[in-house]
C-alpha cells in the first residue's frame, strides 16, 4: 500500500488507485496505516479500489509470489491502464522463465475471474 504514496505525487482527481491491501514494514520508519495512507489519497481522488490480491493469490494459488501479476492484470481487465490483456499474456509468455510461467499464467487468469 505504500508504493501507492509515490503515485499520489502524479494524480490528479482523474486518476484511478488499484492498491493491493498489503502493508510491508520498512526498516528505520515509522510504521504508516491503511488509514493513513488512504486519507492521504482522498485528498486527491475518491476513485480506489483496494484489492486483497496477496490474500487472493495465496488462497487460490497457494503462493502470493504473483500478486503485482494478479494486479497488472486485473488493471487491464478493467481497463484502467492502456494494455490489452493480450499483450500482458504475451510479455508474460515471453518474458517469464519456463519453470514460472504456468504460475503466472494462472495468476493472470484469476484477474480475469
Amino acid at each position: 500500500m505504500q508504493e501507492c504514496l509515490k503515485a499520489y505525487y502524479f494524480s490528479n482527481p482523474q486518476t484511478i488507485f488499484l492498491i493491493n491491501r498489503y502493508l510491508i514494514p520498512i526498516p528505520l520508519q515509522n510504521p504508516i496505516s491503511e488509514n493513513e495512507i488512504l486519507k492521504t489519497i482522498k485528498k486527491i481522488t475518491k476513485n480506489i479500489e483496494i484489492v486483497p490480491a496477496v490474500e487472493i493469490c495465496q488462497k487460490e494459488l497457494g503462493t502470493n509470489v504473483v500478486a503485482g501479476i494478479y494486479l497488472l492484470s486485473l488493471a487491464s481487465f478493467k481497463n484502467l491502464i492502456p494494455l490489452q490483456p493480450k499483450s500482458i499474456l504475451k510479455a508474460i509468455k515471453k518474458i517469464i522463465p519456463e519453470k514460472y510461467l504456468e504460475l503466472n499464467e494462472k495468476a493472470f487468469n484469476l484477474a480475469k475471474s
